[in-house]
């Protein structure tokens, strides 16, 4: 991974994706301060590859390529409900299990993302509209980097939920 960043260098600022002024976030995501930031809960600046490259590794039990990065068991606790019972109202959406794991929404009986996932799949949503999926059932990543533009929403981007059924409906061997 050689393209992410919590501060972006100099060097590499002409290289993020800007958003009109009138676009949701607008304001702070794309401040100096915000790219000068260096904190792990405000976001990290990637690409597409990086973050697909990060997606295989969870796919992989931890492993990328010939390199061991996270334990097998490290990634099994990762990717499993550890609020189990808890229901949770987003918006104007009820989910009787929440589902989250470490930095991960996990499927269960949700439809985060589309409809197709598995119950295994897990998840997570970047703040204006960078999502990021993995279905160990079907042996698949998807990555989907989108300009988010309905904040009333922003856990069913259509266009995601849309890319991830499309993907998802082509797999022909399972």
């Amino acid at each position: 991974m050689n393209d992410s960043y919590f501060k972006v260098p100099q060097a590499e600022r002409h290289r993020i994706v800007k958003r009109s002024p009138e676009d949701p976030c607008a304001e702070w995501l794309e401040t100096d301060e915000m790219i000068d930031s260096v904190s792990p809960s405000a976001g990290i600046y990637s690409s597409v590859m990086d973050l697909a490259i990060f997606a295989q590794m969870f796919l992989n039990k931890g492993t990328y390529g010939d390199q061991r990065i996270l334990s097998p068991i490290s990634i099994k606790e990762m990717t499993k409900n550890h609020i189990p019972g808890v229901s949770s109202v987003y918006r104007d959406e009820t989910f009787p299990e929440a589902s989250w794991g470490y930095g991960w929404s996990i499927n269960g009986n949700k439809k985060d993302g589309g409809d197709l996932f598995s119950q295994q799949a897990y998840s997570h949503w970047g703040a204006a509209g960078v999502f990021v999926a993995v279905d160990p059932v079907y042996e698949i990543v998807l990555i989907h980097f989108t300009i988010e533009r309905d904040l009333e929403k922003p856990f069913k981007n259509m266009y995601t939920d849309h890319f991830n059924n499309v993907v998802l409906d082509a797999i022909e061997k399972f």
